[in-house]
């Protein structure tokens, strides 16, 4: 799947998934070592549970699925990260491709 496939289906799959509040996502470049070629890494920031800032309920009772979904919209190996507290200029070093760093973000958070 070309580039701007796997954004649409990203961006896709953001859209159907609320406790999303923010995404990113990079791969590693080729020649980074077989087992990065072709990882899709995501970053997601995830919406507390109702009752706290806590995050990690939603992130554990979510991510296998939302890896799996991602993997099958984009045809990709996923590697999901938690986007909070993450170095967003991460894309920039050496050996990672940042072409694909598109970040998502719900405007009406916490409207």
């Amino acid at each position: 799947m070309d580039d701007a496939h796997i954004l649409q289906a990203l961006d896709t799959w953001y859209t159907g998934n609320p406790h999303v509040r923010r995404a990113c996502a990079f791969r590693a470049r080729e020649g980074r070592g077989a087992r990065e070629q072709g990882v899709l890494h995501v970053l997601l920031d995830v919406e507390p549970v109702m009752d706290s800032d806590e995050n990690l309920p939603v992130w554990l009772a979510n991510s296998r699925i939302w890896e799996s979904q991602l993997e099958q919209a984009t045809g990709c190996d996923i590697h999901l990260g938690d986007l909070q507290g993450a170095d967003l200029a991460l894309p920039q070093e050496p050996g990672l491709q940042s072409f694909m760093l598109d970040i998502w973000l719900r405007e009406d958070w916490g409207t």
